[in-house]
């Protein structure tokens, strides 16, 4: 059996010497004690290696005392710490001299605690790792991310740029609109004069045909020429004069009768009056022309902001009511993206490659009471006191630290 306080590897050195045996201090060889000395309860050596299981040495800190703790993880103490009513072994090594009772053998539940903390301690380095690495690839998607985006907040300024060349003033928005509602009318106008003359043109096929089937009976049992009977004709159509001995005096007539007005004379009195209402129409459209432009070239000593374009303007001016073409959604959108750009490129900044570890706590929040104030932490970005700014991120402060600037001042 070994010397009591002693690791397996140190036992050899109290192997007995000489005869009879003996025990040369370790610190000053020179010393020689007997064998029975070691553990006497009597320190003979200054480094205190002849009481290596007991106080008899305590306050120097070159030897210490040895538990084996069976079951569990071997462990040195100070030998101050033996015999002196505590237990510092798990298996009560450092307390023989109180007896077996003070202090149950606890190494296995010691066993059992470091190996539940030697687990925990490899799932940490595994999510270190994991972490690391989904650092890696999330800070190179942000990079692709911040290149898309900046291509496409030029473009969108490109487009900014150009709506706002081809935005129609509201002026001219307004004499478009009231444009469009007389080329409206007008073309309902239109429509029901071109209804008109078609049915003027049908009446008059109409009056063509009757007239063909009304001619005289006896013109068929005509005979003779033509001549004769066209010179009556032509000579019942003149009006009849006086004889010459009347005089110019002109014999009465009958009451005049209304004349017939033909089909034909009766479409191109149409035209003609839809001709005039035409000419009539241009001038009313060059008035609305110009009350319009007068409206939008009047000023008063009161501002009045004009009224944005509804989308049946937009579209009757040629600018689409598309959001792709409206410069104030262009430019929301726009700045949009210049946020989110500055937003990633900010993580990027603070999450160096020597601190990629902390990725997981990236956009999380911790938050503490203390006393009566309500602390709250967010990573990488601001801190508060309730409702009292402490700051902003600012930089890193060594391994564990970080600063934050900005807050509150007192």
């Amino acid at each position: 059996e070994g010397i009591h306080g002693v690791s397996p590897e140190d036992q050899a050195k109290y192997e007995c010497k000489g005869d009879p045996c003996t025990f040369h201090c370790f610190s000053e060889p020179m010393q020689e004690v007997p064998r029975t000395a070691i553990n006497d309860n009597f320190c003979d050596c200054a480094d205190g290696s002849d009481e290596p299981g007991t106080s008899a040495c305590a306050g120097q800190q070159q030897t210490l005392f040895y538990c084996p703790n069976t079951g569990g993880t071997p462990r040195m103490v100070y030998t101050s710490h033996v015999n002196d009513g505590i237990c510092d072994c798990c298996d009560g090594s450092d307390e023989l001299a109180s007896g077996p009772t003070l202090c149950n053998n606890s190494c296995d539940a010691e066993a059992e605690e470091r190996r539940q903390l030697v687990e925990r301690l490899e799932k940490g380095i595994a999510a270190h790792k994991e972490a690391r690495r989904s650092a890696k690839n999330t800070k190179q998607q942000w990079r692709q991310r911040i290149e898309k985006m900046t291509a496409e907040a030029q473009q969108l300024e490109t487009q900014v740029q150009q709506a706002k060349d081809s935005q129609i003033p509201p002026g001219v928005a307004r004499r478009l609109e009231a444009m469009e509602g007389l080329i409206a009318e007008l073309q309902k106008r239109l429509e029901s004069q071109q209804l008109e003359i078609q049915e003027l043109r049908r009446r008059q096929d109409v009056g063509t045909v009757m007239d063909s089937h009304q001619e005289p009976a006896s013109q068929s049992s005509r005979t003779g020429s033509e001549a004769p009977n066209s010179a009556v004709a032509a000579e019942a159509a003149q009006p009849s004069e006086a004889p010459s001995d009347a005089g110019n005096a002109k014999a009465p007539t009958s009451p005049a009768e209304p004349k017939k007005q033909e089909p034909a004379e009766a479409a191109a009195k149409q035209v003609s009056e839809y001709a005039k209402w035409m000419d009539n129409s241009e001038s009313m459209l060059k008035e609305s022309e110009s009350s319009a432009s007068t409206a939008a070239s009047s000023t008063t000593t009161t501002s009045i902001p004009e009224a944005p374009l509804t989308s049946e303007q937009k579209l009757s001016s040629g600018a689409v009511g598309a959001s792709e073409k409206d410069p104030v959604v262009l430019e929301k959108k726009l700045n949009e993206t210049r946020d989110e750009i500055a937003r990633l490129q900010g993580k990027l900044d603070v999450l160096v490659d020597d601190k990629l570890a902390y990725f997981p706590l990236m956009d999380r929040c911790l938050e503490h009471k203390v006393l009566e104030y309500n602390y709250k932490i967010c990573f990488f970005k601001d801190a508060f006191q309730g409702s009292t700014s402490l700051g902003t991120f600012s930089r890193w402060k060594g391994a564990r630290q970080v600063q934050f600037k900005g807050g509150t001042s007192c």
